[in-house]
């Protein structure tokens, strides 16, 4: 069974412009900057349950992928998963990224040295022995220059008792810490006369990354990151209650980071508050 993951379309159409800031040139076809793997949390996963399976980009020096939100220069990687029936794979979960200004006022949102995406997969009850698990893969590497890259990678899961972790299973637990939280009650996130509000009560430093369905943040370059508990990014929309979602990302004053999910006006939402909106 093919699970397309990702836009494929808004890829594409990038990929022909791809990396403003780089040479007009063609883009490379084959890339080496970046090596994607599977990567397993424990040793089998039991039937009836939900696993996590890891895509592991290590990427080299200096070089970095894209995030799946808002950005000036690039797109993120695209997942086409390949399961035997039964198996269901969920939204990939994508890791919070780090901002960056290229020069000429871009914006990316970027992963640099690893990242690993992580990819649920729901494990039918009656499963067992081992399950054959491939996708095909292609992503945007950036530097100065842009180069595209694919690769089908391949791994068997093993459906059996006893799970145990694997020696990657660190890489997991380091990739969740850095998944989106959800909005504390004790912050706040509105929408005022055009201007996104954010606020989290004793942070040193704020900063918002703009998720794929946010409505287009005029002053998200100058505004989206500020020193102090509180943002004010102006909103280009004619909308009475426009989408606003993405990640809010706080730096306390001893230098750890957080990450928050922020939905304000979801389509589900019916015309109610999403709950990250106090």
């Amino acid at each position: 069974m093919g699970v397309s993951l990702g836009d494929r379309t808004r890829w594409l159409a990038l990929a022909a412009l791809a990396c403003v800031p780089c040479v007009a040139a063609a883009l490379p076809e084959v890339a080496s900057h970046a090596r994607p793997s599977f990567i397993q949390r424990t040793t089998t996963v039991e039937a009836g349950t939900t696993a996590l399976l890891g895509i592991d980009f290590r990427i080299d020096p200096e070089w970095h992928l894209y995030w799946n939100g808002t950005n000036d220069s690039g797109m993120a990687p695209v997942v086409e998963l390949d399961l035997p029936p039964g198996y269901v794979a969920q939204p990939t979960r994508w890791p919070a990224p780090r901002r960056a200004v290229a020069p000429g006022g871009l914006l990316d949102h970027i992963y640099d040295v690893r990242v690993t995406l992580l990819v649920p997969i729901q494990i039918p009850a009656d499963a067992s022995g081992e399950v054959p698990v491939r996708a095909r893969l292609r992503w945007l590497e950036c530097k100065d220059i842009c180069l595209m890259g694919s690769a089908t990678i391949e791994t068997t899961l093993t459906v059996g008792p006893d799970p145990k972790p694997t020696t990657e299973a660190a890489q997991f637990e380091k990739t969740l810490k850095r998944l989106p939280r959800p909005f504390p009650p004790s912050y706040d996130a509105r929408v005022e006369s055009g201007i996104l509000h954010l606020r989290a009560p004793g942070a040193a430093r704020v900063a918002f990354f703009a998720g794929p369905d946010c409505e287009f943040l005029t002053s998200l370059l100058e505004d989206g990151e500020a020193s102090g508990e509180a943002l004010a990014i102006r909103i280009d929309s004619t909308e009475a209650t426009p989408r606003i979602e993405g990640v809010l990302e706080t730096t306390a004053a001893d230098g750890q980071k957080a990450w928050y999910q922020v939905d304000l006006h979801p389509p589900q939402a019916s015309g109610t508050e999403s709950p990250s909106n106090p």
